[in-house]
């Protein structure tokens, strides 16, 4: 799986965590099969382009949940759970922000809400 092609987002909460900046990005038109409830984009400092992304993804109805959670790198993406609850902006944001420290271990890191 590529990267999200995303036409349209609008950004919804700001954070820096350790030596990343974490976009989270809601209303979301992408070109790809993929309804995205939420997108987290995370931008390496000193970078302008992403390097990785962690959605909340619409599942179609008759699933046992609403929502699948996955990291996406450019050439590969991982499915890593499942939730009824991602259509709240905190939760999801909770969430997103663990698995986000556990993927890269800054496990000495807190994020830091910018917006």
């Amino acid at each position: 799986m590529a990267n999200p092609a995303i036409q349209v987002a609008i950004p919804q909460r700001r954070y820096q965590y350790g030596e990343f900046l974490l976009i989270v990005l809601g209303d979301i038109e992408s070109q790809d099969d993929i309804q995205y409830q939420y997108l987290v984009s995370i931008v390496p400092e000193g970078s302008n382009k992403p390097e990785l992304f962690i959605s909340a993804e619409k599942l179609p109805a008759g699933n046992e949940h609403k929502f699948q959670m996955r990291v996406l790198a450019e050439k590969a993406g991982q499915i890593v759970g499942h939730s009824d609850h991602w259509d709240k902006l905190e939760v999801f944001c909770q969430d997103a922000l663990k698995v986000f420290a556990q993927v890269v271990d800054l496990s000495d890191e807190r994020p830091l809400q910018l917006q």
